[in-house]
């Protein structure tokens, strides 16, 4: 049985909606992953016994390895020293990390070997070893490789273990070394330990280890879940335009009064932890004063229909517990701006509790939350981290000394204005984005370019172009190569009719990434409304040569169409239908190039016919362009009566429409069919 110790300690070729669902699907997977919901849905470890017979069994339970833990990483090691293997598990979930030790009672055998390259690498990391049994006449041969990593994040032990049954004769050892040669050892017996060197051709028995290994379970110790936590913010981060009102009921921002830390503490009357926390504050007044800290205590108690009289009630509350420091009621939608805020920094995405508190530095960057009530010995404590160095403010974000391979980075402010989008504040956002444009933001996370490609997006979405053009150059002042801002921007250039300048920054954006269809197509429709429609078909050929696409090659036969190629428009508009027999643009334009098409040889009325019936056999499709097209059809194909009545609705439609110019122009072609005569384009 095994028995546990526990140790306590997270396509490119793919068509453009297949990967746009890849991606959501991905965030929605992140999304519950932050909430706290398990990656596996809590399923067991499995351990499976090769029966011999062809099939496997699951007898993880029967060895006690069923433990629901959202296992991830096994490692295989014979830990004690006493001739089989024992685990080394990694879960997501806790315990972080379980050892379980192989205790299994019985009379195998084994045999364990240690490589040593010589020619190759040193630890022979690819080597193949084979052992043949001679007392094992239907399996003679069993075989291991040396690996430098197993399964999913793991590395096992480096000894080559062999598990040998009741067997015990070892006729030899064959070892297939990494660059391709073979050695075989002989003298090797059972339940023994060897060093095979390459190119000695001779096992060296290795001593059995008399170090003595004491190895007791222990039960997994699990905390009472709590919603309280205090998160020390490791890179200072300017705080967003939140406002309140004062106790004059004036309004007022978070961090308006720069040079004096502030703890912006939001309670609510109904909340006995926050009562109990501000009456402690209170008990400890001067000494929160005396280390520079202003408390704001900011309610946040739903408003009701009488307002006055609910403020009233609670500076009454806060009267009785003469509460000595400023007060505060919260503004329409500032608890929701702070659970945005605080869900921006903390990658666990709960609720916020109340009470929370955020302190603020003198400059306005937040440095600590506090999830849950906290004490006045904290707050004092804390206080001296404003001014503290990077390695002082690292090393109090954690609750356990320790050594870091290299400094962590920290949130970004990047991070709060995407939450403040997402949660619909695009003035708050617009509002940050400009203060942290105007400021020296320090902090090694934050990215200019990637702030102003924001803003730029939020100008875009209110039709402010100009404006998004400007923010989206900015982006490109902070990082000339930046490929996003490239893209941005010419989008907007074509907005603004500007197409020369947008093909030039679709150009710009492709000379980090060629193989782009998408960014292809954009730059072909560029040049194409440019004036320059050889280089557009250039690029859109491109497009499709990467990505096959319904919409590009229907876009090139326009392109051809309109240049007067007719036998190349029907190419790729065929090439289109291939691709999508419903995508009717295309459907329609190839029926009428071969009802219409100047040159007879291209004609196929009957084809035509068949097109643009399938087209308007959806009621939905019968718009005046594709009943013009059908009866073009109809009459190529000598079915004028036909013809004539299909012509007179689609006129009909259009005079509905108020589209008078092609009424007009349908108009003509109604008397060439009333005279038996096809239309044929000039």
């Amino acid at each position: 049985m095994w028995r546990q110790v526990v140790a306590q300690s997270p396509g490119e070729n793919a068509p453009a909606g297949e990967v746009v669902r890849y991606d959501v699907g991905w965030k929605a997977l992140n999304t519950m992953l932050k909430s706290g919901r398990s990656l596996s849905g809590h399923e067991r470890n499995c351990c499976f016994l090769n029966t011999r017979g062809g099939r496997f069994a699951n007898i993880a339970a029967v060895a006690n390895l069923d433990f629901d833990d959202d296992g991830r990483v096994v490692a295989l090691a014979d830990w004690d020293v006493d001739g089989d293997l024992d685990m080394w598990i990694a879960n997501r979930t806790g315990p972080q990390c379980r050892f379980l030790r192989n205790d299994q009672e019985n009379d195998y055998g084994f045999v364990a070997f240690r490589l040593q390259g010589v020619h190759c690498n040193r630890d022979a990391i690819g080597a193949r070893v084979e052992i043949y049994l001679a007392d094992d006449p239907e399996h003679p041969r069993r075989m291991r490789t040396l690996r430098a990593g197993e399964g999913y994040l793991a590395q096992s032990s480096k000894w080559v273990h062999f598990g040998l049954g009741d067997r015990r004769q070892i006729e030899r050892v064959v070892v297939a070394w990494p660059h391709g040669d073979r050695e075989t050892f002989i003298g090797v017996e059972a339940n023994q330990r060897y060093k095979l060197v390459e190119g000695r051709g001779e096992s060296e028995l290795l001593e059995q280890s008399d170090r003595s290994i004491v190895l007791e379970p222990s039960k997994v110790k699990v905390p009472p879940s709590t919603d309280q936590s205090r998160i020390v913010l490791i890179s200072p981060i300017p705080v967003p335009v939140l406002r309140y009102t004062n106790s004059k009921g004036q309004p007022e921002t978070i961090a308006s009064k720069q040079g004096k830390t502030r703890l912006i503490n939001l309670w609510a009357t109904w909340c006995k932890p926050c009562l109990h926390e501000l009456d402690a504050w209170k008990k400890h007044a001067e000494e929160l004063r005396s280390c520079g800290l202003e408390i704001v205590a900011v309610n946040v108690d739903e408003p009701d229909a009488n307002r006055e009289a609910q403020l009233e009630e609670v500076n009454a509350m806060l009267d009785q517990l003469q509460f000595p420091f400023e007060r505060g009621f919260a503004m329409p939608d500032l608890s929701q701006q702070f659970d945005v805020l605080q869900r921006s920094i903390v990658r666990r995405q709960k609720p916020m509790p109340v009470p929370t508190s955020f302190l603020i530095d003198g400059r306005g960057n937040l440095r600590v939350i506090y999830k849950g009530p906290v004490s006045a010995q904290q707050l004092i404590a804390d206080s001296r981290l404003m001014d503290a160095s990077p390695e002082e403010v690292v090393a109090a974000s954690v609750p356990y000394p320790g050594i870091w391979l290299g400094t962590p980075a920290g949130a970004s402010p990047n991070q709060i204005a995407v939450k403040l989008v997402e949660g619909g504040f695009i003035r708050e956002t617009e509002e940050y984005l400009k203060y942290l444009q105007s400021t020296q933001v320090k902090n090694p996370r934050f990215n200019r370019a990637d702030a102003n490609i924001l803003l730029g997006a939020i100008y875009f979405d209110q039709n402010r172009l100009e404006e998004s053009a400007d923010a989206f150059q900015q982006a490109l002042i902070s990082d000339p190569s930046h490929r996003q801002s490239h893209i941005e921007l010419g989008r907007v250039l074509n907005r603004l009719e500007k197409f020369d300048l947008a093909a030039d920054h679709f150009e710009k954006a492709l000379e980090r990434r060629q193989n782009d269809p998408e960014l292809r197509f954009k730059l072909g429709m560029a040049r194409l409304k440019s004036g320059a429609p050889d280089e557009a078909i250039r690029q859109l050929i491109q497009a499709v040569e990467l990505r096959p696409s319904a919409a590009t090659y229907h876009q090139i036969g326009n392109i051809y169409h309109a240049q007067g190629q007719l036998k190349d428009a029907l190419e790729h508009y065929s090439k289109a239908v291939e691709i999508n027999r419903d995508f009717y643009p295309a459907v329609n334009n190839l029926a009428w190039t071969l009802a219409t098409s100047s040159d007879a040889s291209l004609r196929d009325g009957q084809r035509a016919v068949e097109l643009a019936e399938r087209v308007c056999s959806r009621p939905a499709s019968r718009d005046p362009s594709n009943l013009d097209t059908l009866a073009a059809a109809l009459a190529e194909a000598g079915q004028y009566e036909d013809a004539v009545a299909t012509i007179k609705e689609a006129i009909r439609k259009a005079k509905t429409a108020g589209d008078l110019n092609a009424s007009r122009s349908m108009e003509r072609r109604l008397l060439l069919y009333q005279e038996d005569k096809p239309f044929h384009a000039p």
